[in-house]
C-alpha cells in the first residue's frame, strides 16, 4: 500500500470505520471508496473538517499560472515550497501552523496568484490533509516565528548571502527583498538587513 492509503486506512479505522465494509480500495485504479456510514463516522469525530470539499476533486487549475512563474523564476518553487511545507507543517504545534499555513498560502496567492493548497495537500497524507483544513479554519493564530520566512527564501532558492539569522530572527538583504517579493506579499514586516 502506498502512504496515502496507509493514512487513509488509520484515519477511517480510528473512527470506527471497517475495512472491506464501510471503505476499500480499488488498487488497480489507484482510488478509494466509501459508503455513507463511514462519511458520516468522519463528520461525527472531526465535525470542523468540511468532508464534502477533502473528498471532492480539486477544481483549481494553476498550470499556466505556476508554469510562467516558474518560467520567470527559472526554477520549480511551487514544488519546492509545498514539500518544504508538508515537512515542516508536523513540527509545529496547531497554533503556529495556523499561523505558518495561513502567512505563506495568503501572501503567494496575493504576490502570485497562485493557489498553493492543492500543491501542499498533494505532499501531505490524508491525516495531514484533516489537519491541514483544521489550521485553516482557525481565526486567531499565533503570529508565526521567522519559520515560514526562512521556508520562503529556501523555496526561492535564495543564495545564503541574501538571508541570515540574528537574534533569533532572519534578515534579508535589498537582494533577498526583492526575491522575496516576487513570490509573497502581506501584512508581516520583513524588515532589510
Amino acid at each position: 500500500m502506498n502512504p496515502v492509503a496507509i493514512d487513509l486506512f488509520r484515519l477511517f479505522t480510528e473512527v470506527g470505520a471497517v475495512p472491506g465494509e464501510d471503505f476499500s480500495w480499488d488498487l488497480e485504479q489507484q482510488s478509494y471508496h466509501l459508503n455513507e456510514r463511514c462519511f458520516t463516522l468522519l463528520q461525527a469525530a472531526y465535525p470542523e473538517t468540511e468532508w464534502d470539499e477533502v473528498f471532492a476533486e480539486v477544481e483549481h487549475d494553476n498550470s499556466e499560472i505556476v508554469a510562467k512563474l516558474h518560467a520567470t523564476l527559472g526554477f520549480p518553487f511551487v514544488e519546492q515550497l509545498a514539500s518544504r511545507m508538508a515537512l515542516r507543517l508536523p513540527e509545529l504545534p496547531d497554533a503556529q501552523a495556523a499561523g505558518y499555513i495561513q502567512v505563506i498560502l495568503g501572501g503567494v496567492s496575493a504576490a502570485t496568484g497562485v493557489d498553493l493548497y492543492p500543491f501542499v495537500v498533494e505532499k501531505l497524507g490524508m491525516a495531514g490533509h484533516v489537519r491541514l483544513e483544521w489550521l485553516l479554519r482557525q481565526e486567531d493564530p499565533t503570529v508565526p516565528d521567522d519559520t515560514w520566512l526562512f521556508d520562503l527564501m529556501q523555496a526561492v532558492d535564495a543564495p545564503q548571502e541574501e538571508f541570515s539569522f540574528q537574534a533569533g530572527e532572519v534578515w534579508l538583504d535589498e537582494a533577498g527583498l526583492a526575491r522575496l517579493s516576487q513570490v509573497w506579499q502581506g501584512e508581516h514586516v520583513v524588515s532589510e538587513e
